[in-house]
């Protein structure tokens, strides 16, 4: 139902920078993709996305530092460092997962435009402005569990060995979670609203025109940066050793 995949930037450790990437977008009539860029903003709001995009990031640096060799020393001999080292990274994230946010939604706009008439744009625009339609972005956009979904990714990449990335299984995992959640929180009335707009035709396509979407912006999401891998290990690095200094002065 929800593009994920745009809301998990960070569960790749450094994959925040892979909006310094090239993303295409579909060439679709101008009024329609004008009308899916409103309809956009209103499914998946900006604010909210980088606010997801950032659980996503510290659920994803959080375990990548937790299991880097020795950090559990560090942090039993100066307790709070990894903490003071994911603090001084902030900064540089939040700046990529907003370039992320922004390139995925206009790579997700040019595939609904492309996709949908301009009629039915019209009918899923009159959805997301009505209550349950606005309701349902925020509970949903909210209820993306990153934890659980950084935690699933590095047990199956443990188990086959790999490199941990995210999937498409993981990305689905995570929407029924939160479909589920949503649900729960949803009273009677909304939720016929919003399943009658999911069977809807203009519904159905779009949500398998943001699942397209998916499976571009996942390319995006694991295909890490070198150069932002190395200047935020260097953050982190400098951060650990300014927090050891600190305390060893006090």
């Amino acid at each position: 139902m929800f593009a994920a995949a745009l809301l998990i930037a960070g569960l790749v450790p450094s994959a925040a920078a892979a909006a310094a990437q090239p993303v295409q977008v579909a060439k679709a009539d101008p009024v329609r993709l004008d009308k899916a860029r409103a309809l956009l903003a209103l499914s998946h709001p900006s604010e909210l996305v980088l606010d997801a995009n950032m659980r996503g990031w510290e659920a994803g640096i959080a375990k990548a530092t937790a299991m880097a060799p020795g950090v559990d020393q560090l942090e039993a001999k100066y307790p709070g460092i990894v903490k003071a080292a994911i603090e001084a990274a902030r900064p540089a994230a939040r700046e990529f997962c907003a370039a992320f946010a922004q390139r995925s939604i206009a790579l997700m706009a040019g595939v609904v435009a492309d996709r949908l008439t301009a009629a039915e744009l019209d009918e899923a625009l009159s959805f997301f402005r009505t209550p349950a339609g606005g309701k349902m972005v925020r509970a949903m956009l909210g209820n993306i569990d990153t934890k659980t979904m950084v935690n699933d990714m590095h047990a199956r990449a443990q188990a086959a060995n790999g490199e941990p990335i995210v999937t498409v299984e993981n990305v689905n995992r995570a929407t029924q979670a939160a479909i589920r959640t949503t649900f729960a929180q949803t009273p009677a009335e909304e939720q016929v609203a919003i399943m009658r707009f999911g069977v809807s035709p203009a519904g159905k396509k779009m949500f398998a025109a943001i699942a397209e979407a998916d499976q571009q912006i996942l390319v995006l999401v694991n295909k890490p940066d070198p150069a932002w891998m190395a200047q935020q290990n260097e953050t982190i690095t400098r951060a650990m050793v300014e927090f050891v200094d600190r305390k060893k002065r006090i």
